[in-house]
């Protein structure tokens, strides 16, 4: 580093790599919720000075390391499935311009006796930004299994040039196991998907003999008739709407173990807890919505499909004990329980 102090040089400057940090991580993520792939995580950093400082003293091959620096900027996006590894990397050469001699894209070309490390890697501008011209970034696309595999080699390895040949082998042998989980956890994927499709196709040709499971429930709470239409009844009355694409999974298994407490088995049997005069529901609604103490600025109920459903079967004919047993805050629970004491 003799001749010029990088270091002062990239204290300097880092405020502006760590705003460009803010900018990437906003653009990609933006892109990644409007094509609703499945994440994990998005982690991001700006490079310290200490390791800049590492790295220009134990490289020594820069010239100028703010110019040939490619990682001084480092995103990471983590993914369920190998699928929307692929997904998320045409975002990426979408949305920025992307320096494929320095990137590289792990497994479609790796031997297939060879296991280790997997990730996808970019090294990213972004186009026509003169705020940020001439600034690069990383950016890595893995899934969470590749990810633990990663985070256990880094810990075991600790920047160690090699593992002797007995532990090395067992490090390979789980990447190896980690690899066949992504292919299974893909798998289980497309099967729901599949099992989703056909519980849809079922209730949409009148057969509502299904069972009842998180799968069916859901294609039966998508149903214009049960979920958007008690959905929209409850906004009307106040509660909080919700974006339709965001996925209100917990809300869906709150109902499911509402209905089970029932011991309903069928999706017929579910629609028929709910009332057929809509009117006898909202006043459940009411009620739940008049019971609620607010702090300011908070909502007053997130209208989820399931938690609306859930209201309105707890309120007309659940039992004290799923009441209890429902997760719903105390002050839900107690205007459900005084509407079932004896008037």
């Amino acid at each position: 580093m003799a001749g010029r102090d990088w270091s002062a040089e990239f204290l300097r400057r880092r405020e502006t790599y760590d705003a460009f940090r803010v900018e990437l991580g906003d653009r990609l993520g933006a892109s990644i919720d409007r094509e609703a792939i499945a994440l994990s995580q998005i982690e991001s950093r700006t490079k310290t000075v200490k390791s800049f400082v590492e790295k220009v003293t134990s490289k020594g091959k820069y010239a100028n390391p703010l110019e040939e620096m490619t990682d001084l900027v480092g995103l990471r996006v983590i993914v369920y499935y190998p699928n929307d590894v692929r997904a998320v990397g045409r975002l990426i050469e979408a949305e920025f311009d992307v320096d494929w001699a320095n990137s590289s894209r792990r497994g479609e070309d790796d031997p297939p006796d060879r296991f280790g490390y997997r990730s996808d890697h970019y090294i990213v501008r972004v186009p026509s930004n003169a705020q940020f011209a001439g600034l690069c970034a990383e950016i890595q696309v893995r899934t969470v299994m590749q990810h633990a595999w990663a985070a256990v080699d880094h810990r075991i390895r600790y920047k160690a040039d090699d593992l002797p040949r007995d532990l090395s082998r067992r490090l390979f042998r789980l990447n190896a196991l980690l690899e066949i989980a992504d292919e299974q956890f893909a798998g289980l994927q497309h099967a729901s998907l599949d099992r989703s499709a056909e519980y849809e196709d079922a209730l949409e040709h009148g057969d509502l003999g299904v069972t009842i499971d998180i799968l069916s429930l859901r294609a039966l709470v998508n149903r214009e008739d049960i979920g958007p239409r008690w959905v929209h009844r409850a906004v009307a009355l106040g509660y909080n709407e919700v974006d339709p694409g965001e996925g209100g999974g917990e809300a869906l298994e709150r109902l499911l173990r509402v209905v089970r407490g029932l011991n309903v088995a069928r999706v017929a049997d579910v629609a028929a807890l709910l009332p057929d005069d809509p009117a006898v529901g909202d006043a459940v609604l009411q009620d739940v919505l008049a019971s609620l103490s607010l702090r300011p600025g908070q909502a007053r109920f997130w209208a989820f499909p399931g938690d609306v459903l859930a209201l309105v079967i707890l309120g007309l004919v659940g039992t004290p004990e799923l009441i209890r047993e429902s997760n719903f805050r105390r002050e839900i629970q107690d205007v459900l329980l005084r509407r079932l004491a004896p008037q």
